[in-house]
């Protein structure tokens, strides 16, 4: 079975860098539905698309996230990159930074991994 993890915090100091929020505090994401690859009209096929996906985005009204474009994903599965542009819609960012700043207007990256699931 595939496992799906969104990168909601890393473990960096600051929140921010160079004026880019790095350490998201979201507080809606999306469901495992949303992120769970197509596998095709045949339900049998062997199909476990690993890799990390990374979205620049913006932070935007009640947290949502806008004007987002792929700023890395898979070569081998760039069919992570849809389903990335797709499930970020679903994202809200907490209204202010750890700062007390707030975050509307501030530019986010957004991370998605795919990977299996440890034995």
């Amino acid at each position: 079975m595939l496992s799906v993890a969104l990168t909601l915090a890393a473990l960096q100091d600051p929140q921010v860098v160079d004026g880019v929020i790095v350490r998201p505090q979201w507080v809606e994401g999306p469901t495992v539905e949303q992120l769970t690859p197509d596998r095709g009209r045949d339900p049998r096929t062997d199909y476990t698309p690993v890799g990390e996906v990374r979205l620049g985005c913006v932070v935007v009204a009640e947290g949502r996230v806008d004007d987002c474009v792929i700023i890395a994903q898979p070569t081998q599965y760039p069919e992570l990159g849809a389903i990335a542009l797709g499930a970020v819609r679903s994202l809200r960012h907490a209204d202010r930074l750890e700062n007390g700043a707030p975050s509307a207007g501030m530019p986010v990256v957004v991370s998605f991994r795919w990977s299996l699931p440890a034995d």
